[in-house]
């Protein structure tokens, strides 16, 4: 329906170009100062199409932008007597309110997977190759005896075999046991690193074990 009647406008606009043409130049030929009206309406029709066509692109261009900024109070009147530009307001606003709902639905799954990862007894940390900590739930945080993780060179503090064993993971080691005394507590951990791409960075997920207990069972056996 739009591109209708997009067409026909289009169309009756070439049409009266075509007789305000012809009628400039007859009336000039004719040197009769009338040949102002048409040329007149020539520029009024010229200026209004130059003005119906950048209208489309501009409110489109605005609309991804609010998109891109996750400017969610977005919304393009729809009470409008124009039908084709109403049509085209209710479009976008139909696309706006399904990217919403599909932000809210990742959101909700991200709190979801949040939640999850603070329940499971395994330590758990994300970081990127720079050393820098993105991610670490609670079990991490006890496992390393750190609260306030941000970076691997802060666990210095804590032992220089968990730094350097943590510094060997982000340089794609794959697997380090350590062992950690801190507070004349010393703790056997386990380390394992997996690497996957995240808008095209590549993150180190590092699960941690642990296996203090197994150790001496072992021994014990």
């Amino acid at each position: 329906m739009y591109r209708q009647n997009f067409y026909f406008r289009l169309g009756l606009y070439i049409f009266l170009l075509i007789v305000f043409s012809g009628g400039l130049f007859l009336l000039v030929q004719a040197s009769s100062w009338y040949a102002v009206l048409p040329a007149l309406g020539i520029v009024w029709m010229v200026t209004d199409i130059i003005r119906v066509f950048n209208r489309i692109p501009k409110k489109i261009s605005y609309f991804f932008n609010a998109v891109e900024n996750e400017d969610s109070t977005l919304l393009f009147p729809e009470k409008i007597q124009h039908k084709p530009t109403k049509e085209m307001n209710q479009s976008l606003n139909r696309v706006n309110r399904l990217i919403q709902e599909v932000k809210l639905r990742n959101r909700e799954q991200e709190q979801y997977y949040s939640m999850l990862l603070e329940q499971v007894a395994t330590g758990i940390v994300v970081m990127n190759e720079n050393g820098s900590i993105l991610q670490a739930n609670s079990s991490a945080k006890r496992l390393l005896n750190y609260q306030e993780l941000t970076h691997i060179e802060q666990l210095k503090r804590i032992d220089s075999n968990l730094h350097q064993a943590f510094f060997q993971l982000k340089e794609e080691s794959s697997h380090q046991f350590v062992k950690v005394t801190h507070r004349n507590r010393v703790t056997q951990l386990s380390l394992q690193a997996t690497t996957f791409k995240n808008h095209e960075k590549a993150l180190r997920i590092v699960s941690i074990h642990d296996i203090s207990n197994e150790l001496d069972a072992k021994e014990i056996e």
